[in-house]
């Protein structure tokens, strides 16, 4: 797949249209999904900041992990590919695997390596891998400091906007812990999480919460299963979403989000009228895992 020029556009937040049906809330989206057609989403925030980090140390490639359907993957073997530099990842899973997301590493010239479970997971074996052959080391999904100073980056332009809540999506929790450190105005962070149930993660967003007193971060979990799960429910929530509103969104993070916050909003206790920031956090790429006729929406 052919991959235009990087140019980020100056994404504002945007009124969710469709949902009139709730008219005590000021519901606005940040569709991060349109970043770009391919880099898109917290994945390109996220390499932004490990990318700077690449420049100051002279590496010339980029060196990272995920599993078969990683949107981190997709998105860094794509930049590595637009600006001509190598891309090297470690794949959890069998080589004989083949989904797109893999197919299109393959065909932008990356070097995948398929590793089992334990040596996934032998993080700083990867990392002496990466220095040996001058490649930056990119743990998986982005995570870490410069993967939070790159969303942190992005999110300090919307100084001048306040929100009663925004509601987004973790994986490792490296967005949300990100926008906790921005200058956006928000009372409360909503950190959703979709199935991953990681403590660790939970205690990391604790720490963040603790360190910011003008922050509150809760976590809400999904009922809709296992991460990375589909459910017939999980479908047909998407569906009504993007004939409601024309917006989009993948099968893991975003849609499972918007399932969970349009139950929540529905509760008799939620009668207090306040602004809700949603993060469309990108991703669409995935859901080229379902049948062909699952979604109302085409493309990614």
């Amino acid at each position: 797949m052919p991959i235009s020029p990087f140019i980020p556009p100056p994404l504002l937040p945007v009124k969710v249209p469709g949902l009139s049906s709730l008219p005590s809330f000021d519901i606005s989206i940040l569709r991060l999904d349109q970043l770009h057609p391919i880099i898109s989403g917290n994945k390109w925030l996220k390499l932004e900041g490990w990318l700077q980090q690449a420049a100051l140390a002279h590496r010339h490639g980029i060196f990272t992990a995920g599993g078969p359907w990683s949107n981190h993957i997709h998105a860094a073997a794509a930049w590595a590919y637009l600006h001509e530099v190598p891309f090297h990842a470690v794949i959890k899973g069998k080589s004989a695997q083949r989904t797109p997301m893999l197919q299109d590493v393959l065909e932008w010239n990356g070097k995948i390596e398929w590793v089992n479970h334990s040596e996934f997971n032998k993080e700083q074996h990867w990392q002496q891998v990466a220095d040996k052959a001058n490649l930056q080391w990119i743990p998986m999904g982005g995570d870490g400091a410069p993967g939070e100073a790159g969303v942190t980056q992005f999110f300090n332009r919307f100084a001048n906007y306040s929100f009663d809540e925004i509601w987004c999506a973790i994986g490792t929790g490296t967005t949300v812990a990100g926008i906790a450190a921005s200058a956006i105005g928000a009372k409360k962070i909503v950190a959703f999480d979709p199935g991953i149930g990681d403590e660790q993660v939970y205690t990391k967003l604790k720490g963040i919460e603790q360190q910011l007193p003008h922050r509150s971060i809760s976590i809400v979990q999904t009922r809709l299963g296992k991460f990375g799960s589909v459910s017939a429910e999980l479908v047909d929530s998407m569906n009504r979403f993007f004939i409601g509103t024309g917006i989009p969104t993948d099968r893991v993070y975003t849609g499972k989000m918007i399932h969970a916050f349009m139950e929540e909003l529905l509760l008799p206790i939620n009668c207090e009228k306040r602004s809700i920031l949603l993060v469309h956090t990108g991703g669409l790429q995935g859901n080229r895992s379902l049948p062909a006729d699952s979604l109302k929406f085409m493309g990614w």
